[in-house]
Protein backbone atom coordinates (compact mmCIF):
# COMPACT_ATOMS: atom_id res chain seq x y z
CA UNK A 1 0.00 0.00 0.00
CA UNK A 2 1.28 3.45 -0.87
CA UNK A 3 1.94 5.53 1.56
CA UNK A 4 0.17 9.28 1.50
CA UNK A 5 2.57 11.66 2.63
CA UNK A 6 1.46 13.15 6.12
CA UNK A 7 3.06 16.63 5.74
CA UNK A 8 2.68 17.24 9.25
CA UNK A 9 5.24 14.50 10.50
CA UNK A 10 8.08 16.70 8.72
CA UNK A 11 7.06 19.27 12.17
CA UNK A 12 9.69 17.07 14.28
CA UNK A 13 12.56 18.56 13.27
CA UNK A 14 15.54 20.84 14.90
CA UNK A 15 16.52 24.21 13.29
CA UNK A 16 18.21 27.12 14.37
CA UNK A 17 18.82 30.81 13.84
CA UNK A 18 20.25 34.09 15.72
CA UNK A 19 18.12 35.94 17.39
CA UNK A 20 19.55 38.89 19.65
CA UNK A 21 16.61 40.06 21.64
CA UNK A 22 16.39 39.51 25.58
CA UNK A 23 14.38 36.64 25.87
CA UNK A 24 10.74 34.78 25.03
CA UNK A 25 7.51 34.59 26.66
CA UNK A 26 4.82 32.19 25.31
CA UNK A 27 1.61 32.24 26.42
CA UNK A 28 -0.98 29.20 26.12
CA UNK A 29 -4.48 29.16 26.16
CA UNK A 30 -6.38 25.49 25.71
CA UNK A 31 -10.00 24.70 25.71
CA UNK A 32 -11.30 21.81 27.08
CA UNK A 33 -8.93 20.85 30.14
CA UNK A 34 -10.36 18.80 32.40
CA UNK A 35 -8.32 19.64 35.49
CA UNK A 36 -6.19 22.48 36.87
CA UNK A 37 -3.42 20.15 37.15
CA UNK A 38 -3.37 19.24 33.97
CA UNK A 39 0.60 19.68 32.83
CA UNK A 40 2.13 21.14 29.43
CA UNK A 41 5.63 19.90 28.51
CA UNK A 42 8.17 21.90 26.57
CA UNK A 43 10.39 19.96 24.73
CA UNK A 44 13.03 20.04 22.31
CA UNK A 45 14.81 17.10 20.16
CA UNK A 46 17.97 15.50 21.37
CA UNK A 47 20.89 14.88 19.43
CA UNK A 48 19.66 11.33 18.67
CA UNK A 49 16.02 13.48 17.72
CA UNK A 50 13.78 12.45 20.36
CA UNK A 51 11.85 14.89 21.49
CA UNK A 52 12.72 15.31 25.59
CA UNK A 53 11.46 18.22 28.08
CA UNK A 54 13.12 21.19 28.82
CA UNK A 55 10.50 23.02 30.86
CA UNK A 56 6.90 22.10 32.74
CA UNK A 57 4.03 24.32 33.33
CA UNK A 58 0.86 23.44 34.54
CA UNK A 59 -1.92 24.57 33.31
CA UNK A 60 -4.69 26.93 35.46
CA UNK A 61 -7.75 28.05 34.28
CA UNK A 62 -7.01 26.91 30.52
CA UNK A 63 -4.29 29.15 30.42
CA UNK A 64 -0.75 28.41 30.68
CA UNK A 65 2.93 30.21 30.14
CA UNK A 66 6.59 29.47 29.55
CA UNK A 67 9.59 32.19 29.93
CA UNK A 68 13.32 32.17 28.65
CA UNK A 69 15.34 32.98 26.37
CA UNK A 70 17.04 30.75 23.64
CA UNK A 71 20.25 30.79 21.97
CA UNK A 72 18.91 29.75 18.49
CA UNK A 73 15.56 29.63 16.94
CA UNK A 74 14.35 26.07 17.14
CA UNK A 75 11.27 24.55 16.75
CA UNK A 76 10.22 22.53 19.25
CA UNK A 77 6.82 20.34 20.78
CA UNK A 78 4.32 21.01 23.33
CA UNK A 79 3.35 18.18 25.08
CA UNK A 80 -0.05 18.21 26.58
CA UNK A 81 -0.77 15.45 29.80
CA UNK A 82 -4.01 14.70 30.01
CA UNK A 83 -6.37 11.02 30.29
CA UNK A 84 -6.87 11.09 26.41
CA UNK A 85 -3.14 10.76 26.16
CA UNK A 86 0.13 12.84 24.97
CA UNK A 87 -0.61 15.13 22.55
CA UNK A 88 1.78 17.02 20.58
CA UNK A 89 1.82 20.29 19.21
CA UNK A 90 4.59 22.17 17.32
CA UNK A 91 5.73 25.70 17.75
CA UNK A 92 8.85 27.83 16.61
CA UNK A 93 10.45 29.32 19.53
CA UNK A 94 12.72 32.42 19.58
CA UNK A 95 12.97 35.49 21.69
CA UNK A 96 9.72 37.07 21.32
CA UNK A 97 6.32 37.39 22.67
CA UNK A 98 4.52 34.35 21.51
CA UNK A 99 1.16 33.01 21.50
CA UNK A 100 -0.77 29.79 21.62
CA UNK A 101 -4.35 28.67 21.37
CA UNK A 102 -5.87 25.50 20.77
CA UNK A 103 -8.71 23.14 21.90
CA UNK A 104 -6.79 20.23 23.09
CA UNK A 105 -8.21 18.02 21.53
CA UNK A 106 -8.10 19.04 18.21
CA UNK A 107 -4.48 20.60 17.90
CA UNK A 108 -4.70 20.32 14.28
CA UNK A 109 -6.48 23.35 14.89
CA UNK A 110 -4.08 25.65 16.93
CA UNK A 111 -3.26 28.94 16.10
CA UNK A 112 0.40 29.98 16.93
CA UNK A 113 1.03 34.13 16.56
CA UNK A 114 3.78 36.68 17.52
CA UNK A 115 6.75 35.98 15.16
CA UNK A 116 7.16 35.89 11.09
CA UNK A 117 8.03 32.46 11.44
CA UNK A 118 5.24 31.21 13.00
CA UNK A 119 3.06 33.02 10.85
CA UNK A 120 4.14 30.91 7.95
CA UNK A 121 4.37 27.92 10.23
CA UNK A 122 0.61 28.38 10.16
CA UNK A 123 0.06 28.76 6.80
CA UNK A 124 2.10 25.59 5.91
CA UNK A 125 -0.82 24.00 8.73
CA UNK A 126 -4.09 25.51 7.21
CA UNK A 127 -3.27 24.83 3.84
CA UNK A 128 -2.09 20.90 5.08
CA UNK A 129 -4.76 20.35 7.08
CA UNK A 130 -7.60 19.08 4.66
CA UNK A 131 -4.95 16.82 3.04
CA UNK A 132 -3.61 15.61 5.74
CA UNK A 133 -7.56 14.63 7.02
CA UNK A 134 -8.41 13.21 3.09
CA UNK A 135 -5.07 11.26 3.70
CA UNK A 136 -6.08 9.58 7.20
CA UNK A 137 -9.79 9.10 5.41
CA UNK A 138 -7.85 7.03 2.48
CA UNK A 139 -6.11 4.74 4.39
CA UNK A 140 -9.12 3.89 6.59
CA UNK A 141 -10.92 2.88 3.67
CA UNK A 142 -8.06 0.99 1.66
CA UNK A 143 -7.17 -0.56 4.52
CA UNK A 144 -11.42 -2.02 4.86
CA UNK A 145 -11.59 -2.40 0.99
CA UNK A 146 -8.12 -4.72 1.78
CA UNK A 147 -9.92 -7.00 4.57
CA UNK A 148 -12.89 -7.32 2.50
CA UNK A 149 -11.22 -8.00 -0.56
CA UNK A 150 -13.06 -5.43 -2.67
CA UNK A 151 -10.40 -5.23 -5.67
CA UNK A 152 -12.69 -2.68 -7.46
CA UNK A 153 -13.03 -0.40 -4.56
CA UNK A 154 -9.20 -0.73 -3.62
CA UNK A 155 -7.68 -0.04 -7.38
CA UNK A 156 -9.95 2.87 -6.96
CA UNK A 157 -8.71 4.02 -3.77
CA UNK A 158 -4.97 3.59 -4.29
CA UNK A 159 -5.46 5.83 -7.42
CA UNK A 160 -7.15 8.77 -5.02
CA UNK A 161 -4.14 7.95 -3.26
CA UNK A 162 -1.24 8.43 -5.88
CA UNK A 163 -3.59 11.73 -6.97
CA UNK A 164 -3.11 13.09 -3.20
CA UNK A 165 0.86 12.36 -3.06
CA UNK A 166 0.75 14.62 -6.43
CA UNK A 167 -1.07 17.34 -4.58
CA UNK A 168 1.24 16.99 -1.45
CA UNK A 169 4.10 17.04 -4.08
CA UNK A 170 3.19 20.36 -5.78
CA UNK A 171 2.18 21.61 -2.34
CA UNK A 172 5.56 21.39 -1.25
CA UNK A 173 7.07 22.63 -4.18
CA UNK A 174 4.67 25.95 -4.07
CA UNK A 175 5.21 26.37 -0.27
CA UNK A 176 9.19 26.56 -0.79
CA UNK A 177 9.21 28.69 -4.06
CA UNK A 178 6.84 31.35 -2.05
CA UNK A 179 9.00 31.51 1.27
CA UNK A 180 12.44 31.32 0.52
CA UNK A 181 13.03 31.89 4.13
CA UNK A 182 10.98 29.88 5.93
CA UNK A 183 12.29 27.20 8.35
CA UNK A 184 9.33 25.38 7.20
CA UNK A 185 11.16 25.16 3.63
CA UNK A 186 13.92 23.48 5.08
CA UNK A 187 11.83 21.34 7.07
CA UNK A 188 9.66 20.29 3.61
CA UNK A 189 13.02 20.17 2.09
CA UNK A 190 14.91 17.65 4.26
CA UNK A 191 11.61 15.56 4.08
CA UNK A 192 11.37 15.42 0.22
CA UNK A 193 14.87 14.19 0.55
CA UNK A 194 14.51 11.29 3.31
CA UNK A 195 11.32 9.80 1.33
CA UNK A 196 13.38 10.50 -2.07
CA UNK A 197 10.29 11.61 -3.07
CA UNK A 198 11.52 13.75 -5.77
CA UNK A 199 14.58 13.25 -8.89
CA UNK A 200 17.13 15.01 -7.50
CA UNK A 201 17.36 17.42 -10.25
CA UNK A 202 14.06 18.98 -8.94
CA UNK A 203 15.66 19.08 -5.22
CA UNK A 204 17.81 20.84 -6.62
CA UNK A 205 16.75 23.54 -8.32
CA UNK A 206 14.07 23.93 -5.29
CA UNK A 207 17.15 24.10 -2.76
CA UNK A 208 18.55 26.81 -4.92
CA UNK A 209 15.24 29.08 -4.44
CA UNK A 210 16.06 28.72 -0.09
CA UNK A 211 17.44 31.58 1.13
CA UNK A 212 21.60 31.68 1.86
CA UNK A 213 21.32 31.83 5.61
CA UNK A 214 18.83 28.30 5.49
CA UNK A 215 21.19 26.57 2.86
CA UNK A 216 23.89 27.45 5.73
CA UNK A 217 22.66 25.89 8.28
CA UNK A 218 23.11 21.50 9.72
CA UNK A 219 20.16 20.44 7.58
CA UNK A 220 20.62 22.72 4.32
CA UNK A 221 24.33 21.21 4.60
CA UNK A 222 22.69 17.84 4.77
CA UNK A 223 20.45 18.69 1.98
CA UNK A 224 23.57 19.53 -0.25
CA UNK A 225 25.63 16.90 0.38
CA UNK A 226 22.71 14.45 -0.31
CA UNK A 227 22.22 16.19 -4.26
CA UNK A 228 26.19 16.19 -4.86
CA UNK A 229 26.33 12.71 -4.19
CA UNK A 230 22.73 12.03 -6.34
CA UNK A 231 23.85 14.34 -9.11
CA UNK A 232 26.56 12.11 -11.03
CA UNK A 233 23.91 8.66 -10.61
CA UNK A 234 20.69 10.64 -11.37
CA UNK A 235 18.47 9.34 -14.18
CA UNK A 236 20.28 11.38 -17.70
CA UNK A 237 23.69 11.82 -15.96
CA UNK A 238 26.46 9.86 -17.61
CA UNK A 239 27.10 6.46 -15.21
CA UNK A 240 30.51 6.53 -13.55
CA UNK A 241 32.55 4.24 -14.99
CA UNK A 242 34.17 1.20 -12.88
CA UNK A 243 36.75 -1.01 -12.62
CA UNK A 244 36.43 -4.23 -10.62
CA UNK A 245 37.81 -7.98 -10.71
CA UNK A 246 35.56 -10.79 -12.19
CA UNK A 247 35.07 -14.07 -10.23
CA UNK A 248 37.82 -15.26 -12.02
CA UNK A 249 40.10 -12.39 -10.57
CA UNK A 250 40.47 -11.20 -13.99
CA UNK A 251 39.65 -7.08 -14.32
CA UNK A 252 36.41 -6.10 -15.69
CA UNK A 253 35.43 -2.16 -16.69
CA UNK A 254 32.21 -1.00 -17.48
CA UNK A 255 32.70 1.47 -20.59
CA UNK A 256 34.39 -1.61 -22.33
CA UNK A 257 31.72 -4.66 -21.79
CA UNK A 258 28.76 -2.22 -22.27
CA UNK A 259 26.06 -3.54 -24.65
CA UNK A 260 23.02 -1.22 -26.21
CA UNK A 261 21.32 -1.47 -23.36
CA UNK A 262 22.65 -2.10 -19.67
CA UNK A 263 21.76 -2.69 -16.08
CA UNK A 264 24.16 -2.30 -13.44
CA UNK A 265 22.53 -4.61 -10.96
CA UNK A 266 24.26 -4.51 -7.58
CA UNK A 267 22.78 -7.78 -5.02
CA UNK A 268 24.68 -10.30 -2.73
CA UNK A 269 23.96 -14.24 -2.08
CA UNK A 270 22.90 -13.23 1.31
CA UNK A 271 19.89 -10.86 0.11
CA UNK A 272 16.55 -12.13 -0.20
CA UNK A 273 15.55 -9.60 -2.07
CA UNK A 274 17.87 -9.71 -4.54
CA UNK A 275 17.80 -13.25 -5.18
CA UNK A 276 13.89 -12.89 -5.58
CA UNK A 277 14.60 -10.30 -8.11
CA UNK A 278 16.93 -12.51 -9.88
CA UNK A 279 15.01 -14.70 -12.23
CA UNK A 280 13.00 -11.41 -13.73
CA UNK A 281 16.39 -10.14 -14.36
CA UNK A 282 17.16 -13.57 -16.31
CA UNK A 283 14.10 -13.98 -18.20
CA UNK A 284 14.73 -10.35 -19.49
CA UNK A 285 18.34 -11.29 -20.25
CA UNK A 286 17.56 -13.88 -22.21
CA UNK A 287 14.98 -12.64 -24.37
CA UNK A 288 16.78 -9.58 -25.07
CA UNK A 289 20.72 -10.57 -25.03
CA UNK A 290 21.05 -11.31 -28.37
CA UNK A 291 19.60 -7.45 -29.53
CA UNK A 292 21.79 -5.88 -27.41
CA UNK A 293 21.23 -6.10 -23.67
CA UNK A 294 23.48 -7.18 -20.80
CA UNK A 295 23.72 -7.15 -17.53
CA UNK A 296 26.74 -6.46 -14.82
CA UNK A 297 26.73 -8.05 -11.64
CA UNK A 298 28.25 -5.83 -8.78
CA UNK A 299 28.10 -8.34 -5.50
CA UNK A 300 28.34 -6.65 -2.10
CA UNK A 301 29.34 -9.94 -0.67
CA UNK A 302 32.50 -10.83 1.82
CA UNK A 303 32.88 -14.51 0.48
CA UNK A 304 34.36 -15.57 -2.81
CA UNK A 305 32.41 -18.58 -2.30
CA UNK A 306 29.22 -17.98 -1.60
CA UNK A 307 29.50 -15.33 -4.23
CA UNK A 308 30.19 -17.73 -6.61
CA UNK A 309 27.89 -20.28 -5.51
CA UNK A 310 24.42 -18.16 -5.97
CA UNK A 311 25.91 -17.01 -9.09
CA UNK A 312 25.78 -21.07 -9.94
CA UNK A 313 22.30 -21.68 -8.13
CA UNK A 314 20.74 -18.64 -9.75
CA UNK A 315 22.06 -19.13 -13.01
CA UNK A 316 23.32 -15.85 -13.25
CA UNK A 317 24.86 -15.92 -17.06
CA UNK A 318 26.18 -12.38 -17.41
CA UNK A 319 29.02 -10.19 -16.40
CA UNK A 320 30.09 -9.79 -12.64
CA UNK A 321 32.64 -7.93 -10.43
CA UNK A 322 33.15 -7.89 -6.38
CA UNK A 323 35.98 -6.66 -4.28
CA UNK A 324 34.41 -8.86 -1.47
CA UNK A 325 34.52 -5.47 0.77
CA UNK A 326 30.65 -5.41 1.87
CA UNK A 327 29.35 -2.17 2.32
CA UNK A 328 32.58 -1.04 1.98
CA UNK A 329 33.01 -1.85 -1.69
CA UNK A 330 34.03 1.27 -3.93
CA UNK A 331 31.94 0.41 -6.87
CA UNK A 332 29.01 0.60 -4.46
CA UNK A 333 29.89 3.95 -2.72
CA UNK A 334 30.31 5.40 -5.98
CA UNK A 335 27.06 4.86 -6.90
CA UNK A 336 26.09 6.06 -3.44
CA UNK A 337 24.31 2.58 -2.90
CA UNK A 338 22.85 2.30 0.72
CA UNK A 339 20.57 -0.69 0.26
CA UNK A 340 20.00 -3.54 -2.24
CA UNK A 341 19.10 -4.61 -4.58
CA UNK A 342 19.76 -1.27 -6.69
CA UNK A 343 20.03 -1.05 -10.03
CA UNK A 344 20.81 1.55 -13.22
CA UNK A 345 19.79 0.69 -16.68
CA UNK A 346 22.35 2.42 -19.20
CA UNK A 347 21.81 2.99 -22.75
CA UNK A 348 24.83 2.24 -25.47
CA UNK A 349 26.62 5.81 -25.07
CA UNK A 350 26.41 5.18 -21.03
CA UNK A 351 23.78 7.59 -19.93
CA UNK A 352 21.34 6.39 -17.02
CA UNK A 353 18.06 6.12 -18.28
CA UNK A 354 16.30 4.46 -15.42
CA UNK A 355 16.71 3.35 -11.73
CA UNK A 356 15.53 0.43 -9.87
CA UNK A 357 13.37 -0.83 -12.38
CA UNK A 358 11.95 -3.94 -11.34
CA UNK A 359 9.97 -6.84 -13.16
CA UNK A 360 7.64 -6.00 -15.72
CA UNK A 361 9.16 -2.14 -15.91
CA UNK A 362 12.66 -3.25 -16.43
CA UNK A 363 11.40 -5.50 -19.53
CA UNK A 364 9.31 -2.44 -20.80
CA UNK A 365 12.51 -0.43 -20.33
CA UNK A 366 14.67 -2.48 -22.64
CA UNK A 367 11.67 -3.51 -24.98
CA UNK A 368 11.29 0.39 -25.89
CA UNK A 369 14.62 0.44 -26.69
CA UNK A 370 15.71 -3.21 -28.67
CA UNK A 371 12.31 -4.08 -29.94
Amino acid sequence: MKKIMPWIGVLALLIGCQNDKDGFTLEGSVSGVLTDSTKVYLQKRDSLGRFQPIDTALIVDEHFEFTGKVEEVDLYTLKFDSRRGGTLAPVILENAEISFKSPIDSLAYMTVKGTEQNEWLMEFMDQTRTMNEIGTTLRDDMRKAYYAQDSVAYAALIEESQELVQKNLDFAKTFIGNHPKSLMSLTLMEDLVNRKSLPVITVDSLYQLLDEDLKRRPIGEKIKVFIDKEKPISVGAIAPDFIGPDPDGNELILSEVRGKVTLVDFWAAWCKPCRMENPNVKRVYEQYKDKGFTVIGVSLDKNAEEWAEAIAQDGLEWNHVSNLMAWQDPIAKMYNVSSIPKAFLLNEEGKIIGRDLRGAALEQAVAAILD
